[in-house]
């Protein structure tokens, strides 16, 4: 058997289909029974990666012009942020532009990103890493949460500590 998982978005001009991932079964064995936690882990970074990149273009898109003057902004520069999230940590190109000359501004360029992305840390990692690290060790928390959800990269005790400490400020 051959199951196909696609991702489907629909604009208001169309719509786009992405294959994800394309899983063989033979179910011969119980352990070929389902899809494995190393699949999974696999199909949700997979798909957040995908979802959060079509957001984020939409978002650049919906950004780029000047509100006042409706001039599209000059593009400087970018550079890689990672974003952290339950389904995995993102690297993501964040542009750089440059603000419009219409009107005056503290700085010569911006970066749109940065308003929408506060922080880069997703809110719901966020809760999971603050809720297990106030009851047990920053370790232990950065294990558990590195056995259970499908990151592609070491949770650190360092950064689940900081987290919780922030939040409880």
């Amino acid at each position: 058997m051959k199951f196909k998982i696609q991702l489907i978005t629909q604009y208001e001009t169309g719509e786009d289909i992405q294959e994800l991932v394309c899983l063989e079964r033979e179910p011969e064995r119980l352990e070929d029974v389902g899809i494995t936690l190393a699949e999974a882990k696999n199909l949700l970074s997979t798909l957040q990666k995908q979802i959060v990149e079509q957001q984020l273009a939409a978002y650049l898109a919906s950004q780029q012009k000047c509100p006042q003057c409706d001039q599209v902004f000059r593009h400087k520069d970018q550079h890689p942020i990672v974003f952290h999230t339950l389904f995995g940590n993102l690297k993501l190109l964040s542009p750089r532009w440059f603000q419009c000359p219409c009107q005056p501004h503290k700085t010569r360029t911006f970066t749109p990103l940065a308003e929408l992305l506060t922080e880069h840390c997703s809110p719901e990692r966020l809760y999971l890493e603050t809720k297990w690290a106030s009851l047990i060790s920053f370790d232990l928390a950065a294990q558990l949460l590195e056995d259970v959800l499908p990151t592609d990269s070491h949770v650190r005790a360092t950064s689940v500590r900081n987290h919780l400490q922030r939040v409880a400020k």
